[in-house]
């Protein structure tokens, strides 16, 4: 069988760009011999989600189900051999047909450069390229970690279900200069008190001590709001190896505590920790009757 030129270009999550992190999220592959245009994309978001702190699941999925529909759309027009009116010629390089669908600016949204080579099979080979730089990446997050939100249904959800706390909390966004986060759960004592659950449940250590820089730095701009938030951060340890390294980000996220006052919180202090919450609940309750 013969082989055909073909090049590909990497879609990256740039959720940061003075940070310059990026996640890779798809990938589009055009071999020009057989008209060939294929793209996949990564619906998954977990490995995005521990890295970025106010990433947004919901805007993600729309974003992935909007691509799939236009360049699926764009393959049809060049299997058809129909070329739209701005293409000349057939592009040269992956690359110049990405950038027909997302553009090139400063968005989150951006294309790494072309690379390319030679196949029997451009269909194959596009899933051989998104199976082991995208998907597989996904696919070692999910079985080696708990994420936040399993961590929180499974070992502090109870805390805010509980009879009396429950009827006080509510959803509170935390504004700073530098700084906004959307608490899911919350409560006014005098001051508002919030709560976030973070798992530090990763396989490899330098996802685990990045997780706590992080919001150490958030945790820091968030106290600097007009009506500062007590922050209490609710963890998830790991389940194996790397207890050395929670230790080290339990310290990092402590190292604000005489700034910011946060409180951390351990899965073994659930029932302290409800017990005493519902006491100053009920306390302050009976402080308004």
């Amino acid at each position: 069988m013969s082989r055909e030129r073909y090049s590909y270009c990497f879609l990256r999550y740039h959720h940061d760009l003075i940070g310059g992190e990026f996640g890779n999220i798809g990938v589009l592959l055009w071999a020009p011999d057989s008209q060939f245009l294929g793209f996949r994309c990564s619906s998954r978001y977990s490995r995005l989600s521990k890295f970025f702190l106010d990433f947004n699941s919901d805007d993600y999925r729309g974003l992935v189900s909007r691509l799939v529909t236009q360049f699926g759309c764009l393959a049809e027009e060049y299997a058809k051999d129909r070329y739209l009116p701005a293409i000349q010629e057939n592009p040269k390089s992956a690359r110049d047909l990405a950038i027909m669908v997302v553009p090139e600016d400063d968005g989150a949204i951006r294309w790494s450069k072309s690379q390319g080579g030679l196949t029997e099979n451009p269909e194959v080979e596009l899933e051989v390229i998104f199976e082991r730089f995208i998907n597989s990446k996904n696919k070692a997050i999910q079985t080696d970690r708990r994420d936040d939100k399993v961590v929180y249904e499974s070992v502090y959800k109870t805390v805010f279900e509980d009879e009396v706390i429950k009827p006080v909390i509510r959803p509170y966004r935390v504004e700073s200069e530098l700084a906004e986060y959307h608490f899911n759960n919350a409560w006014k004592n005098g001051s508002w008190n919030v709560f976030e659950t973070l798992s530090f449940d990763y396989a490899d250590r330098d996802s685990l001590e990045g997780k706590a820089y992080k919001w150490d730095s958030q945790v820091r701009h968030l106290a600097e709001a007009a009506e500062p938030p007590k922050i209490h951060l609710l963890l998830g340890e790991p389940r194996g190896e790397h207890r050395n390294v929670y230790s080290r980000a339990k310290d990092i996220l402590a190292s604000s505590r005489d700034d910011t006052g946060v409180v951390l919180v351990e899965e073994e202090e659930v029932p302290d920790f409800t017990r005493e919450l519902r006491s100053k609940v009920l306390a302050h309750l009976n402080e308004e009757s």
